[in-house]
């Protein structure tokens, strides 16, 4: 009668009830795994480039050094080469123009900042097309792919990983231009210009990812963009009449 259909009701909203926790933790389940793939993505990421890196930041630490040391050799002779290389044009148009290289920050900048910035943007573009295009062409993405992660995902677990470079060159550069007696200020700023850089080829090695086919024709594409301003930087910054041109290389606006 009417009290078993009571129990009937009573029935039913309890195993809505299980259905509904059922399906809420189904959902959870799956946030839950998806975050553990993008973690998963972003740990093969690591491990692909985490060597690489290590090498590039400590030679840009290493170059940096050498530049302070050189600006404090040179003051320990008279200071006379600072003039002498200041005045060549055929060092102005590979060094660029010197700018406040009577100061430790600014003179070691001045020697070491086109090495730093091709090493820099060479090596990030490497990392980011093998990350990106050739885990791709091996298939490595697809067996990331059977798990319950887009390709969107996967893609920003990845970059996520590679914009960990610039911010470690930020930290090495300021670090050591600041260690070495340079002013906070501009050896932070400087730092910053570097991350920055380091960050524009992730974003360009990225593009050339996703818009070429093959890995080796995404790497041309996006080292092509370090390498075209440097003839444009020589000859912007080989005499003052031409240093506005020089300015507008990416390369030569880091200087």
């Amino acid at each position: 009668g009417a009290g078993g259909e009571a129990r009937e009701g009573v029935h039913r909203v309890a195993r809505a009830g299980r259905g509904g926790a059922g399906r809420s933790g189904g959902v959870e389940r799956g946030r839950a795994d998806r975050r553990h793939a993008e973690r998963a993505d972003g740990r093969i990421a690591f491990r692909q480039t985490w060597l690489g890196a290590r090498v590039v930041l400590a030679s840009v630490g290493v170059l940096l050094w050498l530049g302070t040391a050189a600006f404090h050799k040179s003051r320990e002779s008279g200071g006379g080469l600072l003039t002498a290389l200041a005045g060549n044009p055929a060092v102005r148009a590979v060094y660029g123009l010197p700018t406040a290289i009577d100061t430790v920050g600014g003179f070691a900048v001045w020697r070491v900042q086109l090495f730093v910035t091709l090493i820099g943007a060479v090596w990030v573009t490497l990392a980011t097309t093998r990350v990106l295009r050739g885990n791709e062409e091996t298939g490595r993405l697809d067996l990331m792919l059977a798990n319950p992660l887009s390709l969107a995902g996967a893609t920003v677990a990845s970059l996520a990983t590679l914009m960990a470079a610039p911010v470690l060159a930020v930290v090495v550069t300021g670090a050591v231009l600041q260690s070495a007696g340079a002013s906070a200020a501009g050896s932070w700023l400087y730092g910053a210009g570097i991350g920055l850089l380091f960050a524009t080829f992730v974003a360009i090695a990225a593009l050339a990812s996703q818009l070429v086919p093959e890995r080796r024709r995404a790497v041309g594409f996006g080292t092509a963009g370090p390498f075209a301003p440097v003839g444009g930087r020589a000859w912007g910054r080989g005499g003052e009449g031409s240093r506005r041109a020089g300015r507008g290389t990416p390369v030569g606006g880091v200087g």
